[in-house]
């Protein structure tokens, strides 16, 4: 081989090598501008091992859900109308992060789906395919990828509701947010800037409700039970609130080796429990309607020999 042709090769391969270096920059660029979405939650129907309804209140409702290691608080991802639904949503798709004067991300979706299940049969509902939905009823706007949110609307009506907010050209611009909302009875669709014209908060009988429920007992009924928290300490372990979603009901959730293992009027209430008391890794997520006080929540989990 000449010189001028070794030259001549030395100098098509170092082009090659030059544009193998520009793609292979182009390449970790891209990589580190579009990133797979953070762990996402989704929780599945399929780690509910049992649910039904109670026998006192339309609102009554109780599941038992398995742990997942890998998820803290697990048992808190089930968005749950008392009574009626429980859903899940799941979502697929890379992000882009936009710095500037407003970070932004924009959300590139393969996926977004919510299904929605019927708390008495157990069978699927509703599947809803939110990113067509985004895409017809709000264009120029995408899914913030917080899952969805339930509430009670002023018509009785169960609604589910998704975050959006405005497709961003690059993150000097500040966000605009509004909210896809669904009637679950009849699939009427909204995008409002908010939904306090569809929700109904409960007015001045919710709020006494949520007043009284921390009625200054509960620290002396967890000692006495020996009952802790989740997440401070191994031991019984429970917690208590009014729900957000749906007036008039507490939310507990307890893991089933803390139930007691007799209380007549927990076990009446809810006939199926009391074959899960004792089990190892689950969850009891119950909801308890008809605007119950504290002591009467109380009363429901303790054992029959325990004197209040």
């Amino acid at each position: 081989m000449t010189n001028k042709r070794k030259k001549q090769l030395i100098g098509i391969v170092s082009v090659v090598l030059i544009m193998l270096a520009g793609v292979g920059r182009y390449v970790y660029k891209e990589s580190q501008r579009f990133a797979h979405l953070p762990r996402y939650t989704n929780p599945y129907f399929e780690s509910i091992v049992w649910m039904e309804s109670g026998t006192v209140s339309g609102e009554d409702t109780c599941m038992i859900i398995e742990k997942n290691d890998e998820t803290p608080n697990y048992y808190l991802y089930f968005d749950t109308i008392p009574g009626k639904y429980v859903f899940f949503t799941e979502i697929e798709g890379l992000i882009e992060k936009m710095e500037g004067k407003a970070p932004r991300k924009k959300f590139y979706w393969k996926r977004i789906e919510t299904r929605i299940y019927d708390i008495d049969s157990g069978s699927q509902v509703k599947n809803i395919d939110v990113k067509k939905l985004v895409e017809e009823q709000a264009p120029g706007y995408q899914y913030d990828g917080w899952g969805e949110q339930i509430f009670i609307g002023k018509n009785g009506h169960a609604y589910i509701r998704w975050i959006l907010s405005d497709v961003p050209e690059d993150g000097n611009q500040e966000g605009i947010t509004k909210y896809l909302c669904m009637d679950c009875e009849t699939g009427e669709t909204h995008v409002v800037d908010n939904i306090t014209h569809l929700y109904d908060n409960g007015g001045t009988r919710q709020e006494e409700f949520k007043e009284k429920f921390y009625d200054g007992s509960w620290k002396a009924f967890m000692k006495k039970n020996k009952l802790t928290a989740f997440g401070e300490e191994d031991g019984r372990t429970f917690e208590y609130i009014p729900y957000s979603f749906v007036n008039g009901v507490a939310n507990i959730d307890i893991e089933t080796t803390a139930l007691p293992k007799e209380n007549e009027a927990l076990y009446a209430r809810f006939p199926g429990l009391q074959a899960y008391q004792g089990e190892e890794g689950k969850v009891a997520r119950i909801f308890l309607g008809g605007y119950p006080t504290a002591k009467e929540v109380q009363q429901l989990f303790v054992e029959e020999a325990v004197e209040e």
